[in-house]
């Protein structure tokens, strides 16, 4: 900044202009990564979803003696005795139907899924895997 006679102090064009460029480079640069963070603390939230669905089904399926049925299909999940319908924006699963019987295990080992484009796994307790 250049000093001016009393009375007429303030900046110069060219410093504005360098500061709004700096302004506008750090813009750039640090939006794309903040959406990236936001997808991705989003995908970690449904995936903390898809295993309190998957525990409560089991609870339910205890607590009420009663199997209990999810089925999977696209971003969906379907509860059909329930009637509930969940659905996902970054979770995908192919068809598949799990069952947790009136003990709250369940016949399978997990479920499939894919998150922004890889493939996992939700494996269930081992507990699970041995009753019947």
């Amino acid at each position: 900044m250049r000093w001016l006679p009393a009375g007429r102090a303030g900046f110069t064009l060219l410093e504005l202009l360098v500061v709004m460029v700096l302004v506008g480079l750090t813009m750039t640069t640090v939006t794309p990564r903040l959406y990236h963070s936001l997808d991705n603390y989003r995908a970690d939230a449904e995936e903390r979803a898809l295993l309190e669905l998957t525990e409560r089904a089991a609870y339910r399926a205890f607590f009420r003696q009663r199997e209990v049925t999810l089925h999977f299909s696209d971003r969906m999940v379907l509860t059909p005795a329930q009637e509930e319908v969940v659905s996902f924006a970054f979770l995908a699963f192919p068809e598949q139907v799990v069952s947790w019987n009136h003990n709250g295990f369940s016949a399978a080992m997990g479920i499939n899924y894919t998150i922004q484009g890889r493939e996992r796994t939700l494996t269930f307790r081992p507990e699970a895997e041995s009753g019947s």
